[in-house]
């Protein structure tokens, strides 16, 4: 008796299903050691290497430069901001004074702000919401909004959402 009694079809098959099975156990872990393992997208991003030609760096060539659209952007003639200047090394000088006011710690230091704003805004919906007339919410959150940036810029609220009222001068920035 014969301990092997395969027919060669029956081999090629189980070659065949050796093989794939090993593919795709060397795909699966290089999928979960893919550099974008951990990130959300399209799970075929991971079964390539387009990533590296997406995002780096164009080498031996220019950084990308802005065109002139973004000259339209400048009130004033003289000065620039970090999103209309088109000169990377400016821009990068522009990126080094703004960026310890966006770094993870800044940031974390300046929840709370948000938050008490966010709170208020939360509770005056709450009492408003009930009337029946309704609500323009998107006063409030323009309210919301510029509340946010005077807690955050000068260090107190404008007490638009303590109010319910837009102030005359938010007018112009609307």
């Amino acid at each position: 008796m014969e301990v092997f009694n395969y027919s060669v079809p029956t081999t090629l098959l189980w070659a065949f299903a050796f093989i794939c099975a090993s593919f795709t156990l060397l795909k699966w872990r290089s999928i979960q050691r893919h550099p974008l393992a951990r990130f959300p997208g399209p799970f075929t991003a991971k079964f390539s290497n387009s990533w590296k030609d997406i995002y780096d760096k164009r080498k031996g060539h220019s950084p990308f430069i802005k065109s002139d659209f973004y000259d339209g952007g400048n009130f004033a003639a003289e000065a620039h901001s970090i999103v209309s200047v088109r000169d990377p090394d400016e821009h990068a000088q522009m990126r080094r004074y703004l960026r310890d006011a966006f770094s993870d710690r800044s940031l974390r230091e300046q929840e709370y702000l948000i938050s008490q704003v966010i709170d208020h805004f939360i509770d005056r919906i709450g009492e408003e919401g009930g009337k029946p007339d309704g609500i323009d919410i998107v006063m409030w959150f323009n309210l919301t909004t510029f509340d946010i940036i005077g807690s955050l810029a000068f260090g107190q609220s404008f007490g638009g959402v303590s109010s319910g009222l837009l102030a005359s001068y938010f007018g112009h920035f609307i």
